[in-house]
């Protein structure tokens, strides 16, 4: 379904198969998600707040704010947030629907319930 990578320095053989099984449970809960419609302008979560979990871009564009002058865009198909989530930091950006936006939203509770991390990723 998706490539799905995270930014990391070279793994072992057994860290790239944990992380390639715990991406295969990703792809098997945004199987089972349902889309959510964002209008533009619509914050999907902000800076300095808790992660609650990672935004899949289907349609549309998110901006991704550091500050009022410095933004990014992502691909679709990032999982946005994921390793804030995994390494429980605070979202250092605020997610911004630029136009409409659909997505998939994974709750930190559904990526923790549905992968033994007790190997590592």
């Amino acid at each position: 379904m998706q490539s799905w990578s995270l930014p990391h320095k070279p793994l072992t053989l057994s860290q790239k198969k944990n992380l390639e099984g715990f991406f295969k449970k990703i792809d098997q809960l945004l199987t089972q998600a349902t889309p959510i419609q964002a209008e533009h302008g619509q914050a999907l979560f902000y800076k300095g707040h808790k992660p609650l979990g990672v935004v899949v871009v289907v349609s549309g564009q998110v901006r991704l704010k550091e500050t009022r002058s410095h933004w990014s865009f992502l691909p679709k198909h990032y999982p946005i947030g994921l390793d804030w989530v995994l390494f429980n930091q605070d979202y250092p950006l605020t997610a911004e629907a630029v136009g409409d936006v659909e997505y998939y939203f994974l709750s930190k509770n559904e990526i923790f319930n549905t992968y033994d991390f007790s190997d590592g990723i």
